[in-house]
């Protein structure tokens, strides 16, 4: 049977009856088959315990161990008594391990904070390595997984922070939300799971080949990339952030970077794929955040790095650079026309205005200003600020559908004039490019003596070319996106949050393709209008 239909049974299985925990079951089987440790944060009665007694019944042989920690826990009872009688007949400083954490398959260490120093000192090992040194003695550790829990996180200078980075993935579990679900919990007389068969638990044989299969999968190129750039991201912030207490900004070690390449290898595994896919990457919103009020930041960073790497996929870069080319050689076959004068082209689809100031600058689109007309009535217009994209404000025509809560005070009536455009009764003229301006045809090289009907010719041909791609790199992305949606479906993996940041991530490169088109369809009736 393959890994992911196993998979996928125990997830259904062991979450059976603990409602709205699903997520919360799935996480902790990934951790145990990358060999990582979980924590879960969450105030007291919401089945965290319950998480890991049921994940103990997903091996077929082992045992588990659960403990509360409190101020006062001491290692014996974590690790076992010392033994009094080899300390008494052999000198020999050891512990009677049976039946303790070194023996178990599945640790649950609840309210994991408030240990002691000579406790936590000892998981740093147990957890990094999975060793524990008994005397004179190393044992390897049969654990496959360790799951903490807590009401609350870690405190900071408490010393905690070597233990913190030591869980992998970090989950929050909630009370019941959902009525239904609610009501049924607190109706039901007793717990109805019902043990696994036999032949659906993993064996210690499989266990070991699948992280062997793990260790096998594909990490592409750009999906390393990716995490390098949200590495990089981190820590630019980190380090730029001026009072640490003011704005938290995740710290993750090295070591955790590796560790969680390995669990999206596990993933994808288990998923059955051969390489770390998209879908694999949004687990990393379980994985960075050191505090949940973190992770609406982190999300915006997965989101718009994701969005990168998947319009790198598509070049939409290099469209932009046609698109930027097109429009220069519209003008420049404009200027071999002879069409005087030539105004300068900003950010490929304004033309600036002279005024006085030096500090603010105010842009009208080339379609618009085409259209005006110094014989006809001046035509209404708005000023708008555009922050994001020219950091300038933009002359743009008044449309009462688009633009409903403008007041008629606010309306300037524009009109186009032989010195530049007529706004509000002032005249300004438009910044024309001094370069292409003092060309003349002598000065062009021959092979640029294009007649009308050939620069037309040219100019339309390229056109079509980069319509074209536009065209097919959208059907390239609904290819991926379509894909992706398949991947998010069928994901044993990922929960409501993580499908979100994908989809999300796919949106915003939707409108990075439409404003292409946009952007194109634009220019196209700037060519036509002149």
């Amino acid at each position: 049977m393959k890994s992911s239909i196993i998979i996928k049974d125990l997830i259904e299985k062991l979450s059976y009856g603990l409602y709205e925990k699903k997520q919360a079951v799935a996480l902790s089987l990934l951790s145990a088959v990358a060999g990582e440790s979980i924590f879960l944060l969450g105030p007291p009665g919401v089945a965290k315990s319950m998480v890991a007694r049921r994940l103990k019944e997903a091996f077929l042989t082992g045992s588990s161990f659960e403990y509360l920690m409190s101020r006062f826990s001491t290692p014996d009872e974590l690790f076992g008594p010392v033994s009094i009688s080899r300390l008494k007949d052999e000198d020999r400083y050891e512990r009677i391990v049976d039946g303790y954490l070194p023996q178990a398959t599945v640790v649950f260490l609840d309210e994991i904070w408030k240990a002691g120093a000579s406790i936590q000192n000892t998981l740093l090992t147990v957890l990094n390595e999975k060793i524990y040194r008994n005397g004179t003695q190393t044992i390897q550790l049969p654990m496959k997984v360790l799951i903490a829990a807590s009401n609350e996180l870690p405190a900071e200078h408490e010393g905690l922070e070597a233990l913190w980075d030591r869980f992998l993935i970090r989950y929050v579990v909630e009370g019941i939300r959902d009525k239904d679900l609610f009501v049924r919990m607190i109706c039901a007389v007793e717990d109805d799971f019902e043990k696994l068969p036999e032949q659906l638990k993993i064996s210690d044989e499989q266990y070991l080949a699948w992280q062997d299969g793990a260790r096998q999968i594909a990490v592409p190129q750009s999906i390393s990339d990716f995490i390098y750039a949200v590495r990089t991201a981190l820590e630019r912030d980190r380090l730029s952030s001026i009072d640490k207490r003011i704005l938290k900004v995740p710290y993750v070690s090295d070591r955790r970077w590796k560790k969680l390449v390995r669990l999206l290898r596990a993933s994808a595994f288990l998923n059955a794929r051969s390489e770390v896919g998209l879908s694999d990457l949004t687990l990393m919103i379980h994985c960075l955040w050191n505090d949940p009020e973190d992770k609406d930041a982190l999300r915006n960073l997965l989101i718009g790095l994701l969005a990168d790497m998947i319009a790198d996929e598509l070049a939409l870069g290099l469209m932009d650079d046609r698109l930027l080319a097109y429009r220069q050689e519209m003008d420049f076959h404009s200027v071999s026309s002879g069409n005087t004068p030539v105004y300068k082209v900003i950010q490929s689809f304004y033309y600036q205005l002279v005024t006085r100031s030096q500090s603010k600058r105010v842009l009208v689109y080339i379609n618009e200003f085409q259209q005006l007309s110094n014989e006809d009535e001046p035509v209404p217009f708005i000023l708008i600020t555009d922050r994001y994209k020219t950091g300038a404000q933009i002359l743009k025509r008044y449309e009462k559908e688009k633009h409903p809560h403008v007041f008629p005070k606010d309306l300037l009536p524009v009109r186009r004039v032989d010195e530049g455009i007529q706004v509000n009764g002032v005249v300004y003229a438009l910044l024309q490019d001094t370069l292409k301006q003092g060309l003349s045809k002598q000065d062009m090289p021959l092979k640029q003596e294009m007649n009308r009907s050939e620069t037309g010719n040219f100019v339309m041909e390229l056109e079509r070319r980069i319509g074209d791609d536009i065209e097919s790199r959208r059907v390239q992305f609904e290819n991926l996106r379509s894909e992706a949606e398949q991947e998010i479906k069928e994901h044993l993996f990922l929960d409501d949050e993580q499908a979100a940041l994908l989809r999300g991530a796919f949106k915003r490169v939707e409108e990075r393709i439409y404003a292409l088109q946009q952007n194109f369809n634009e220019l196209n009736h700037v060519r036509t209008t002149r």
